[in-house]
């Protein structure tokens, strides 16, 4: 391009110095909205370092080649299994403390009886304890009913800490996948890792963090707010669970009220009457006073169960599909807007798609048309002075 010597403006007004100046300005906006190629990199070596690291980010995320991340993810699962099943009502079948023998060891739920006893939130909790429970909830229940609300609050009781439990598994499968991405862009960029561009990239990552990780707090949050009622489908499941309680707490309490050797005899008596049984099935001939409370017991054990299986399996898909794998997706097209690789303008139809060659050639020409009109309007403006 050519521009007019500079000997026309040697006279110039003040008039023709203020055009001067605005097209300096416009010019240098212009300039500005073009994106610089970092450190010398071309578009298309920008273009083959972000398509490289999206690829191994899928693979980290679906585990094809490279596993470490979902190894931690399972770590992160295991941990929040381990929490929730912690949260079990911790009830014995028994009057009081003064009345538990220890008879009663480990758990209906293999996974329950695995979580230490150390991870048990709640305190032991009694035949008395429930009674009085029920008594605090009674409005106008029929006689020996226990009401409806005093099921409802033991249950909920079990879920208050759920929440920071599955919030804290989340953070905890964010920091690892913040971790092997970090990792995964030091190799891709080499001897760039230390450069402006890395800082970039670490950025538009941030952004997909702070994008993706509200809306995965809030389904978990959903997932949650289900369990405030009660409720289940899973008849057969919650009758087995519950009369596997039943047996454990009137078993113990069998032993507890009745001498072991008149058990036998009584057993000895049913054989002869050719009724085989074992002293597992003798509670179903005790008539206990605390039949409504262990009732309650074993119904809140049952359907806690059913509760804390499908929490535990729900949140955990969330944040694999809602935050893991969301974030996987959407890291090619945020790396191209952020580093500014996305054909813009009304002259690009296929507005954001990668630039290609020529898109890359025309841009470096516009550059270098606009860099030469600045220099040249400048060297006008300072002939002036």
């Amino acid at each position: 391009m050519k521009y007019p010597s500079y000997a026309r403006y040697s006279a110039t007004t003040p008039s023709l110095r203020a055009e001067a100046l605005e097209a300096l300005n416009t010019v240098t906006k212009l300039l500005d909205r073009l994106s610089p190629s970092p450190l010398n990199l071309t578009t298309v070596q920008l273009l083959e370092i972000v398509h490289r690291v999206c690829i191994d980010a899928q693979a980290l995320v679906s585990g094809d080649e490279h596993i470490g991340l979902l190894q931690q993810c399972r770590a992160a699962h295991q941990q929040l299994k381990t929490s929730i099943l912690g949260t079990a009502p911790n009830f014995r079948p028994f009057k009081s403390k003064e009345e538990d023998t220890n008879l009663l060891t480990g758990e209906v739920d293999g996974d329950i009886r695995r979580a230490s006893d150390a991870t048990r939130t709640h305190e032991l909790m009694y035949l008395e304890d429930v009674r009085l429970h029920a008594q605090r909830c009674l409005t106008r229940q029929l006689p020996y009913c226990i009401p409806y609300a005093a099921k409802v609050d033991l249950i909920k009781h079990c879920l208050v800490a759920w929440e920071d439990h599955c919030l804290k598994c989340l953070t905890t499968v964010e920091e690892a996948t913040r971790r092997e991405l970090d990792a995964l862009v030091k190799v891709h960029m080499g001897v760039h890792s230390n450069s402006s561009l890395y800082s970039d990239i670490h950025v538009i990552f941030d952004d997909l963090f702070e994008k993706h990780r509200p809306r995965t707090v809030e389904m978990i949050k959903f997932h949650l707010k289900l369990e405030d009622l009660p409720f289940t489908l899973n008849d057969g499941d919650f009758a087995a669970v519950k009369e596997q309680y039943m047996r454990q707490y009137k078993s113990a309490r069998n032993l507890v009220c009745k001498d072991p050797a008149h058990m036998q005899k009584v057993l000895a008596l049913l054989v002869e009457l050719g009724i085989s049984a074992t002293h597992d099935d003798l509670w179903k001939l005790h008539e206990d006073p605390y039949e409504p409370e262990l009732c309650v017991m074993a119904e809140t054990s049952a359907y806690f169960q059913i509760a804390c299986r499908r929490t535990i399996d729900n949140v955990a898909r969330v944040i694999d599909h809602v935050f893991l794998h969301a974030v996987a997706k959407d890291m090619y097209p945020a790396l191209l807007t952020g580093l500014s690789l996305v054909c813009t303008g009304v002259n690009h139809p296929s507005n954001g798609e990668p630039m290609s060659l020529a898109d890359e050639d025309h841009l470096n020409k516009k550059r270098m048309d606009l860099e030469r009109k600045k220099e040249w309007l400048e060297t006008v403006l300072d002939e002036q002075l």
